[in-house]
């Protein structure tokens, strides 16, 4: 099924008739967005036009510490169904440094957890499962820039999940 993509960074702005046209729909934004008092109004609404109908996908990036994040998930009354961040991040929120016991409990409701480690490789919690997956080795002389790295691997990993149903996800498809 076709799906409508809205991504929130700054400030978003969709028009009223793109909401009403809303069949299957993914919000990405992250955290510094939500921060945002026009973004957040558009976060809002739009996770109120989708509904259950699509997903609610959360980038860790600009987390701080963890006293915000439920302050700010409240106010959009939904938590993320997929959340991306890497092992600082996740820290800054738990304000612990033990990445296997805080993926276990960190967005506790989220079906996917994607966080990743740099040379580590990614950790993933999918259906209450933990999945540990290396990296994929890059030889040095072909990496240019490692900006914007955590952005790639969130939008790669969406792009190949989008292509089966939110509900249908399988652990073969998540580790993919």
């Amino acid at each position: 099924e076709e799906s409508d993509f809205y991504g929130a960074a700054g400030d978003i702005s969709i028009s009223k008739k793109d909401i009403e046209d809303i069949r299957n729909g993914a919000l990405i934004t992250d955290i510094d967005a939500c921060r945002v008092p026009t973004s957040l109004d558009s976060i809002k609404r739009t996770l109120e036009s989708i509904g259950h109908r699509g997903l609610f996908i959360l980038s860790l990036s600009g987390a701080n510490f963890a006293e915000d994040i439920p302050e700010l998930l409240a106010l959009l009354n939904r938590t993320p169904d997929v959340v991306f961040g890497n092992n600082l991040e996740i820290s800054r929120i738990t304000q612990r440094m033990d990445l296997a016991g805080d993926i276990k409990t960190v967005f506790p409701t989220s079906r996917l957890v994607a966080i990743t480690q740099g040379e580590a490789g990614s950790i993933l919690r999918f259906r209450e499962q933990i999945f540990s997956v290396p990296l994929v080795y890059v030889p040095k002389e072909k990496v240019i820039d490692l900006t914007g790295a955590g952005d790639v691997f969130t939008g790669t990993m969406l792009a190949s999940l989008s292509e089966s149903s939110y509900r249908d996800w399988s652990e073969e498809e998540i580790l993919k």
